[in-house]
């Protein structure tokens, strides 16, 4: 085979629609690999990271009542965060969980109030989750 007739034979190659899928094809590819290698580059190793989590020397107490009322104490509303709470439960439910449990984490924020002690939650009329025991 000569290089004129191989010459030849990637004209027509090219020229077909096979030839310009190929090129299709191989364009997204060199355009993915790029943005790929963009996006390595763009994470440097000095970087400052997000780290998520919480702290339970955040997190507050309020004993409020389910209606959002001032609660017992006359202090504090449903929700209210004061203080260093150690328990949570949903406005809607029956239980109450301690912070640092997994089972009430899917709870709305919205939806919780916050209790200093786990008397003051059973006071309250909760009483302790069985996940979290």
């Amino acid at each position: 085979m000569s290089i004129h007739n191989f010459k030849e034979k990637i004209k027509d190659f090219v020229g077909s629609e096979k030839g310009k899928d190929f090129f299709v094809v191989g364009i997204i590819l060199l355009a993915s690999v790029f943005s790929f290698g963009l996006g390595r580059l763009s994470i440097s190793e000095n970087s400052d990271r997000v780290k998520v989590g919480y702290d339970p020397d955040m997190l507050t107490a309020s004993v409020g009542s389910l209606n959002g009322l001032p609660s017992a104490n006359g202090s504090n509303t449903a929700g209210e965060r004061v203080g260093g709470g150690s328990f949570f439960a949903s406005k809607k439910g029956t239980k109450y969980y301690p912070v640092d449990c997994g089972a009430g984490q899917t709870l709305l924020e919205t939806n919780k109030i916050f209790f200093s002690t786990s008397a003051d939650a059973e006071k309250a009329g909760y009483s302790l989750s069985t996940a979290c025991k």
